[in-house]
């Protein structure tokens, strides 16, 4: 229980000294905190990076913050993000840490108006109407997933060959 609020988490479990992709629906503004608590009771919240939007890093003392740990902030335009992303992914591995990354693959919380626009995307492209989510984003969550998992194979390739991973 936090706050009063059960919460449930699924999938594979946080395993010491490997990198994670948090995948979580975005339900409201606030949910990434119970996320935290979940982490705090780990001691993996140092490792936690959010992906988000852009404009929270001009957030009077949290956008400081924020920025000062590393999260990844993104315009929600595919174009300007992609190499941000390759800049944010290379240093992180690059540093070796095991970093946590959280992504809402949604884009954004769910409200009235999200909601409206995700059942036009539906329509529009033959889809499913989902009730409690959104339809996600899919193009920055493939390239992630796989830039993260070239990366780790590439640390892999360098444990057994005794070669630099920017050399193979």
């Amino acid at each position: 229980m936090v706050f009063g609020a059960k919460v449930v988490v699924t999938g594979d479990g946080f395993v010491p000294g490997e990198r994670s992709v948090i995948i979580m629906n975005h339900r409201t503004r606030m949910d990434w905190m119970f996320l935290w608590n979940c982490l705090l009771r780990y001691s993996y919240l140092r490792l936690e990076k959010i992906c988000l939007k852009s404009s929270l890093k001009s957030i009077p003392g949290f956008g400081w913050a924020m920025q000062v740990a590393a999260f990844v902030f993104i315009q929600r335009k595919w174009e300007d993000d992609k190499s941000h992303f390759e800049k944010m992914l290379d240093y992180f591995c690059d540093i070796r840490e095991p970093l946590q990354l959280l992504i809402f693959p949604e884009g954004t919380d769910l409200t009235a108006n999200t909601k409206a626009r995700s059942n036009e995307f539906a329509e529009k492209n033959g889809l499913q109407k989902y009730e409690y989510v959104l339809h996600p984003r899919t193009t920055g969550f493939t390239f992630v997933v796989e830039r993260l998992r070239e990366a780790y194979l590439a640390v892999l390739l360098q444990k057994t060959s005794g070669k630099d991973p920017k050399e193979v």
